[in-house]
This record gives C-alpha cells, sequence and structure tokens, in this order.
C-alpha cells in the first residue's frame, strides 16, 4: 500500500541535494541589504519585481 512517503534512502538523497542550493541561495541573499532586495525595479532583470519578491517566488516553487 503507498503511504505517499518516501521512502527513508529516498528523502537522504533529497536532503544531500537539496542542502547545496539551499546555501548558495542563503549566500545570494545575505550579501544584499533590505533595501537591495525589496526596492521594486532595482534590477532590470527581475521587471517590475523586486528581488526580494523573486527569490521568494523561486525558492518556494523550487522546494514544492
Amino acid at each position: 500500500m503507498d503511504s505517499g512517503i518516501l521512502p527513508e534512502y529516498l528523502l537522504g538523497e533529497g536532503q544531500k541535494n537539496i542542502q547545496p542550493s539551499y546555501s548558495q541561495l542563503r549566500e545570494i541573499i545575505i550579501k544584499h541589504t533590505n533595501d537591495e532586495l525589496f526596492e521594486k525595479k532595482r534590477y532590470k532583470w527581475t521587471g517590475t519585481t523586486s528581488l526580494g519578491s523573486y527569490l521568494i517566488s523561486a525558492i518556494s516553487s523550487y522546494y514544492d
């Protein structure tokens, strides 16, 4: 019967893969001030949103 829970050995692999990317994202966030993170249109490539909003959206989608 499928309980919807990953076997422990697969969960361990997933955690190994998540840790490096989490650390990299955290480093990016720490290097910015709150103004740099949440000022809209500060960075051209984020369009009309702020870097912080972009990262929140990207990170939650990535880990989902």
